[in-house]
């Protein structure tokens, strides 16, 4: 019978469990490459350091490796359902470039660990180099049957901080607010549950002007599936995320299922994404000047949920087939 346990889980608590992770387990760090940069060259953890300041701003873990070109640095910022700081993304990505010309490492990259209800919203800003739900952490630990009860206690450390988040629902707020950026999101969404209510979308905060990628059924996709409606760039993306050395192998499987319109792509470092063309809304006054447009990417979207619905099975089959 597993022990009862008590207590508030804070950002400090995952702080502490990534540091030990990375400290003294050699699988999560081969883990954790395969679900950033995916170079089988890196070596062995050279350090961890926790709230590491640099230049006045602070990294909850810097986490470096041995590579053949030299050290290879992660800046990692962890998060339940704080507000980001002013600029904070930013400053990682400034602090990550210093080190580089500084000599400090060869590389240095930008990770942030969150709930999945975090990251969705904000993936799209491409603030950081990657973005590691906590629910995919939940999925190593499940895997780690010999850590015993250790696992056990994790994963009821990340499900409480899932749950916390999921809570509280706070999300990213941009530096400057665009009105009609989000008079624009509120009418989509009044549309789009009139027209096609399993398009979960939720209520949308305020928005910046560069608020372009609309995230899409949610409540139906599992973690690490996400659907945008990218409608300044003309395209609906059904995007599979973190898929490691085994992107290929699901690119492949996806392209013998693809119907008319649908197209399979490679995107960023280990992702793949199914791709419907639709007309671009590229300058938006009143969403019933560019209702058809509007539309048509929800139209397309519903497609892309009836496929990936149709082939779950493939979906399944291939994490079970190919686990990281």
């Amino acid at each position: 019978m597993t022990a009862e346990l008590n207590f508030a889980v804070r950002e400090l608590h995952i702080d502490l469990l990534f540091l030990e992770e990375f400290y003294s387990s050699e699988n999560f760090c081969k883990w954790f490459i395969s679900n950033t940069i995916e170079d089988h060259s890196i070596g062995t953890l050279a350090r961890v350091e926790h709230s590491v300041v640099e230049t006045d701003r602070e990294s909850d873990l810097e986490v470096a490796f041995d590579s053949p070109q030299g050290e290879v640095l992660f800046l990692i910022e962890n998060k339940i359902n704080a507000q980001f700081q002013p600029d904070q993304p930013e400053n990682y990505k400034n602090r990550a470039k210093g080190y580089v010309r500084r000599g400090k490492c060869a590389l240095a990259y930008t990770v942030i660990f969150a709930p999945e209800s975090y990251l969705h919203p904000i993936r799209s800003a491409q603030k950081f180099d990657f973005y590691i739900s906590l629910e995919r952490v939940i999925e190593y630990f499940l895997t780690q049957i010999e850590m015993g009860d250790r696992a056990t206690y994790k994963i009821e450390v990340l499900k409480r901080a899932i749950k916390k988040a999921d809570v509280s629902s706070v999300a990213y707020h941009p530096k400057e607010i665009d009105n009609r950026m989000t008079l624009f999101w509120q009418k989509y969404r009044e549309d789009l549950l009139q027209r096609i209510p399993e398009l979960y979308m939720p209520e949308p905060e305020s928005k910046g002007s560069g608020s372009t990628f609309i995230g899409l059924a949610q409540n139906v996709l599992p973690p690490g599936v996400v659907l945008y409606h990218k409608f300044v760039r003309g395209c609906v993306d059904l995007q599979f995320n973190s898929l490691g050395s085994n992107r290929d192998i699901w690119m492949n499987m996806c392209r013998d299922k693809t119907k008319l319109g649908m197209t399979v792509e490679k995107s960023g470092k280990s992702a793949i994404v199914i791709s419907i063309k639709v007309s671009k809304i590229s300058s938006i006054i009143f969403y019933d000047e560019v209702l058809a447009q509007a539309r048509e990417g929800q139209d397309a979207a519903l497609r892309l949920v009836n496929w990936f619905n149709e082939h779950s099975n493939l979906w399944a089959t291939f994490k079970y087939s190919y686990p990281k």
